[in-house]
């Protein structure tokens, strides 16, 4: 506690306005211009200023700050920098105090001495050695740990009654057990670690993402789940049928290398999925069997799915395509086809069209076609248009194949391709071919500034 009754308030009840504003007022009878601060990222967090008065009001706040910042935070500024050369840029003020920073815990007392220097925490990213637990991190409101200290921090998040979102990645020694039960606000969790024998929720969860073993998840996962991601996991009966029972409220759903005994993914794809907007089937071996039924989901909805490394083949795109097309006929008039034109809509219908060709047609042309024509008839653009006729509303679409290491991708109605790299090119550096991944995820049209040619 310190001797002003007003500063203690404060930090008694850091989630009200009023306290905060009691105390800016003090100061500015002292004729101190970190009152004004206070007062302005008040009103700018209320929300409720005139979009010309926000205008305003953040001039101001920027003139306070280059003029005050050093005297105001520069002592916890370089006090973070001395854990963590970029906790600087974690470093985010709300309503005139530090609201939200990054610790890289080097002694075992360093919390402690984070919230005497910032005593108004709300959000906070923990890494680094183990560490004292304090009774402030009751306070947060999203807590990001990873590493030993997360295992250390854990048992104080038990009677975490402010927290919203928690994330928490950890390698523990010993079997632990997560109990949440009595944190009454927790929306979101995402939980990587292993050896955890014993999971309690509360009923408010509407996100989930779960790396590692999730048999002691099953049972703890509460009903009307928006968001669920299982990473790896090994799906269980008890655990298809949980999905079952989210399948009406899920609205995003990943599971990016979930391993599948036979005929549970055709049960999971043939369910109902109304509310459906993402799914993530990445590292799934799908084959041509998987492709079927995707394409044939009930995710009326879906507006984002990823197929990256699914083993995707072109056989049998020509039926896939024709059944696709008989589910969508009707849904797009000639206007909307005209209005989006460009190459992408060219490129899909030619590879459409040459994909849906009878399979007699095809025998008859023998060897007469070429390989270029061959290539042109099984481009990723016909195995993108193949998926994404399963939904109208997709507008987010990543399907890769491992063997042509080629990708296709889908913005707003039209299809961009890059094409397939040489699997050999012994000059890529480390940096380059980070370059190059990201050059294929966004499927960009331009080359990335390299000397090596394409």
């Amino acid at each position: 506690m310190t001797k002003n009754p007003r500063f203690d308030a404060m930090v008694n009840a850091p989630w009200e306005d009023a306290p905060r504003l009691v105390y800016a007022d003090w100061l500015t009878e002292n004729d101190d211009p970190r009152g004004e601060f206070i007062v302005l990222q008040c009103r700018l967090a209320s929300g409720k200023l005139a979009p010309k008065d926000v205008k305003a009001a953040k001039v101001r706040e920027a003139e306070l700050l280059d003029a005050h910042r050093e005297e105001w935070f520069g002592p916890l500024e370089k006090w973070l920098r001395e854990h963590d050369s970029y906790a600087l840029s974690h470093v985010k003020l709300r309503r005139g105090f530090v609201s939200s920073c990054r610790l890289t815990v080097q002694h075992r007392d360093d919390l402690a001495s984070l919230f005497q220097k910032a005593p108004l925490l709300e959000e906070l990213e923990l890494r680094g050695d183990a560490v004292a637990p304090v009774p402030q991190l009751a306070q947060l409101e999203r807590l990001e740990a990873e590493g030993d200290v997360a295992e250390s921090v854990l048992p104080a998040l038990q009677t975490a009654s402010s927290l919203v979102r928690l994330r928490l990645s950890m390698k523990p020694e010993q079997p632990l057990t997560l109990d949440l039960s009595r944190c009454s606000k927790v929306e979101s969790l995402w939980f990587d670690s292993e050896r955890i024998t014993q999971v309690k929720l509360p009923p408010t969860l509407r996100a989930v993402r779960w790396s590692g073993d999730s048999t002691a998840l099953v049972k703890a996962l509460p009903p009307n789940l928006g968001t669920l991601g299982l990473s790896g996991a090994v799906i269980s009966e008890e655990l298809l049928g949980v999905l079952k029972r989210c399948a009406p409220t899920l609205e995003v759903l990943a599971l990016d290398g979930a391993k599948f005994a036979k005929g549970q993914l055709a049960t999971l794809l043939g369910w109902s999925w109304p509310r459906l907007k993402s799914l993530d089937l990445s590292n799934v071996g799908l084959g041509v069997d998987g492709a079927k039924l995707v394409a044939a989901m009930q995710a009326p909805q879906l507006e984002v799915l990823d197929l990256t490394y699914t083993r995707i083949t072109d056989a049998g795109d020509g039926s896939v395509v024709r059944s696709a097309d008989q589910h969508t006929q009707g849904r797009e008039s000639a206007g909307e086809q005209a209005h989006r034109g460009g190459r992408g809509s060219r490129a899909q219908t030619e590879a459409h069209a040459a994909a849906a060709q009878p399979e007699e047609e095809r025998a008859q042309r023998g060897g007469a076609e070429s390989a270029g024509e061959e290539a042109a008839r099984h481009t990723p653009v016909a195995v993108s248009r193949r998926l994404i006729s399963c939904s109208p509303n997709l507008t987010n679409l990543r399907a890769r194949r491992r063997a042509g290491r080629q990708a296709a991708f889908l913005s707003r109605g039209h299809v961009h391709h890059a094409e397939a790299l040489p699997r050999h090119q012994p000059d890529w550096s480390r940096d380059a071919g980070r370059r190059r991944r990201r050059f294929l995820r966004a499927g960009c049209q331009r080359l990335l500034p390299h000397p090596c040619r394409w």
